[in-house]
């Protein structure tokens, strides 16, 4: 749970986060030019750096890249295993000093030399890094050097598993639990832990020309032709690569609302949109919704969700929400009984999360702001009292600096 004032710098470490993740998997983005720390006019010529520190499975990786936000141009990139006490750098590239390597990582001398070579071929002023590089049209090099996957491993952390929420922003529902009627009675449990009056779910059958019809303009047949194309691609791909499904969805978002899409016994597209009933008052679309509600209902991945290494970053988790509803969602994150390994990084101002009961010192902390730079720090490098009752510090400035009037 990250803390602080207004402009101290919460939202920017969440941007910074997602800048990481769009060039990785992206490459460079354009117009960086001003997106150096502007404060110090030399740090124009210094290097952004960012690095990340994951846990897949029983593995731990470093991966780390440097860039010139001014030029545009990468600097540096690598790849470590710090699973055991011994660190093994997996690659590294200095472009500044023409240096790259890479460790055996085949048993056999011909696959090294292999991937060597794709080091190698990476021209210095590449767009793109070189992790993206070993994830482009590398299935056959994979298949033939399996120990290549950790590669492919860190790459699709970042691309799936690391999952950046904005709070004016809908995300991405992964959750086809939502639309399933066995699922709709734990689904209202869980609306209803929140105090919703949300009773049952329900799906309706609706056309796709439909979606679209409270959207301004007109939209020429051959846009829905290649939604559905696009859609039926989707599916039929996730069905390669999960071939013990029965059965398998996509979810879509248009507007607030939700929507199923699915392949029905003839191999046909079939679109339900989600709808939830309150008792004897009927049922309604997600957007007919308040805020509040379509805000959980965009939080349930991060409660219903059985993904492994996934990391959730929610910016603003309190908006929209009760306070209490927001302590209760971390506390029924927290309490989950399953054994996935998940992780959730939140900025907030709800104080009623500053509860050690809840959740441990070094989870708690603060981003203070000094001469325009942003530091964040522990709550446990403060000299706490065992016995403060640390919401009630916070908000009168004991810890850090906080408006007053």
């Amino acid at each position: 749970a990250i803390y602080g004032s207004n402009a101290a710098g919460k939202s920017n470490y969440v941007r910074a986060m997602r800048f990481a993740r769009d060039t990785i998997l992206h490459g460079m983005q354009k117009n960086t030019m001003t997106r150096y720390h502007r404060v110090d006019p030399e740090n124009k010529e210094k290097p952004t750096e960012f690095t990340f520190e994951i846990r897949l499975d029983k593995k731990k990786y470093r991966y780390q890249f440097g860039l010139n936000m001014y030029s545009g141009m990468f600097l540096y990139e690598s790849l470590v295993d710090f699973s055991t006490g011994k660190e093994k750098e997996i690659f590294a590239r200095d472009m500044c000093r023409h240096e790259q390597h890479i460790m055996s990582l085949a048993k056999d001398v011909a696959s090294n030399i292999r991937v060597q070579t794709y080091l190698n071929d990476m021209p210095e002023d590449a767009n793109i890094l070189f992790l993206k590089e070993m994830n482009r049209n590398k299935a056959q090099a994979y298949d033939v050097i399996p120990e290549l996957h950790v590669f492919k491993d860190v790459y699709t952390w970042f691309k799936e598993k690391l999952r950046i929420i904005y709070p004016e922003e809908h995300p991405e529902i992964t959750q086809p639990k939502l639309f399933e009627e066995s699922e709709s009675e734990s689904i209202c449990k869980m609306l209803q832990n929140f105090s919703l009056h949300i009773t049952d779910t329900a799906v309706e059958s609706v056309p796709f020309e439909s979606i679209f019809s409270s959207m301004p303009g007109q939209f020429p047949p051959k846009f829905f032709e290649d939604l559905k194309n696009n859609l039926y691609q989707a599916i039929q791909e996730a069905k390669k690569k999960h071939p013990e499904s029965e059965r398998m969805a996509h979810t879509l978002r248009v507007g607030t609302d939700l929507y199923s899409v699915n392949l029905d016994k003839d191999d046909q597209l079939v679109l339900n949109r989600l709808q939830l009933v309150h008792g004897g008052n009927g049922q309604f679309n997600i957007s007919e919704e308040s805020d509040g509600t379509r805000r959980l209902i965009e939080l349930m991945d991060i409660l219903l969700s059985e993904e492994h290494d996934v990391t959730y970053v929610v910016d603003e988790i309190d908006r929209s929400l009760h306070p209490l509803i927001t302590k209760h969602l971390v506390e029924l994150f927290l309490a989950s009984e399953n054994n996935w390994q998940r992780q959730l990084i939140v900025t907030t101002h709800e104080s009623r999360l500053l509860d050690l009961d809840m959740l441990r010192k070094d989870e708690i902390w603060f981003m203070v702001k000094n001469d325009g730079m942003s530091q964040l720090d522990r709550l446990v490098s403060y000299n706490i009292r065992a016995d403060l009752k640390i919401d009630m510090a916070y908000l009168r400035g004991k810890i850090v600096q906080v408006p007053h009037w």
